[in-house]
């Protein structure tokens, strides 16, 4: 259910239906596409959703790196280090959930900017902590991202 309400979303016409998609990192980036030096972390232990929001992000042209939980996104950020601006994990998740890769991450990257989603409706986080309710348009996540990351360079600068 929430994969279709986003996969629709991309469905690409008909006439390009026999054209093969490429991500990102291999096309020459043409006026719609930004080039950027941004690197997301997307933790989510369903691939598919995984799979669909990281080429999402990438045809924007931000760097992904995914994971399937929290460990694996821990080992991702301590081998990429600044290389990860972004952190997007979903909440609930087998073994570690978001609150506490956040937590960990921050503690270890206090500069991180952390955008969580889920699914459920029970043990979200408080008004004013940066969240997505899924199913959510694509178009709502790169607008998120775009100003979680624009606070964070003013704050910085």
């Amino acid at each position: 259910m929430m994969g279709d309400y986003i996969i629709q979303r991309w469905v690409k016409p008909e006439d390009d239906s026999r054209r093969p998609m490429h991500s990102a990192k291999s096309r020459v980036p043409g006026p719609a596409q930004k080039k950027s030096a941004v690197g997301i972390l997307l933790v989510d232990d369903q691939s598919d959703l995984r799979s669909l929001l990281r080429r999402a992000l990438e045809l924007e042209g931000y760097s992904v790196w995914e994971a399937g939980n929290g460990q694996e996104a821990l080992e991702i950020a301590e081998a990429e280090g600044n290389r990860i601006h972004l952190l997007l994990t979903d909440l609930r998740m087998p073994g570690m959930d978001g609150y506490e890769l956040a937590r960990e991450l921050t503690r270890r990257r206090p500069d991180i900017v952390v955008l969580y989603m889920s699914g459920y409706s029970e043990n979200l986080p408080p008004p004013g902590v940066p969240f997505l309710q899924k199913p959510f348009r694509l178009d709502t996540l790169k607008r998120e991202i775009a100003r979680l990351l624009q606070s964070n360079r003013r704050a910085a600068g």
